[in-house]
């Protein structure tokens, strides 16, 4: 009468290394967000990417980073499947930069 799933913990590093890299992908996504913003399309809003309170778990930090990210249903269903957390956020990070190098040909006319 209800959807069931089996799930399990998604493995993710600690500490400042995580941070780097949460970071980095953080800044990929914003500009990604800035020039869908430049191009006005709806819905989209840099903001999205702002950092989650403090108190968040990692993983909700992770998981609303790729929310934010402005991604096809199809980069969407691949980075949620991804089965560890530091290569969803190595894929996310190459999922947007192709968004951004897109956008960017966009803007330019090309």
């Amino acid at each position: 009468p209800y959807p069931r799933a089996r799930v399990s913990e998604l493995p993710l590093g600690v500490g400042a290394e995580l941070d780097d890299v949460m970071d980095n992908v953080r800044r990929r996504v914003v500009r990604a967000l800035e020039l869908c913003e430049e191009l006005g399309l709806a819905g989209v809003s840099r903001r999205a990417a702002d950092p989650l309170p403090p108190g968040a778990s990692v993983e909700e930090q992770v998981f609303a980073l790729a929310a934010a990210a402005p991604l096809g249903p199809v980069d969407q269903q691949e980075v949620l499947a991804t089965p560890d957390g530091n290569g969803l956020l190595e894929l996310l990070g190459r999922l947007v930069d192709d968004q951004v190098e897109l956008l960017t040909a966009r803007l330019s006319g090309k």
